[in-house]
């Protein structure tokens, strides 16, 4: 089976992230063949090389792996790693009205290209 690469699609695409009324929320592929779950979504599964998979929806909550502060530009802003429950790691900026700390509970919170997360308040410290 040959593969062409493919670009990762552009996340402001609404295939890629959608709002509903649970908040925005990322779509992922699950293969339908070995169960494996991607994000951003595929066409051939990175596990078994199928090309059947279903849509899911990720939940838009998680859980703050490491970030880091960049002081280059005009304003200093903070990226980092979120953990999805269900198992992706993902990044993007974060935002914070307060102290940034690992294991911060996040939301997502845009859908723009690199997602952006907010601390939730009670994850300040």
């Amino acid at each position: 089976m040959n593969t062409i690469p493919q670009p990762i699609p552009d996340l402001d695409d609404p295939e890629v992230a959608e709002t509903t009324a649970e908040g925005v929320r990322l779509v992922a592929s699950r293969c339908v063949n070995c169960a494996a779950l991607d994000f951003p979504a595929r066409t051939v599964c990175r596990v078994c090389l199928g090309a059947d998979f279903r849509r899911e929806l990720l939940p838009g909550d998680g859980t703050l792996y490491a970030f880091t502060t960049i002081h280059t530009a005009a304003e200093p802003y903070t990226v980092g790693y979120v953990d999805l429950p269900s198992g992706p790691r993902v990044f993007g900026h974060i935002r914070s009205t307060g102290t940034v700390r690992p294991d911060a509970a996040v939301t997502l919170v845009g859908t723009g290209i690199p997602l952006t997360f907010a601390v939730r308040e009670e994850s300040h410290g």
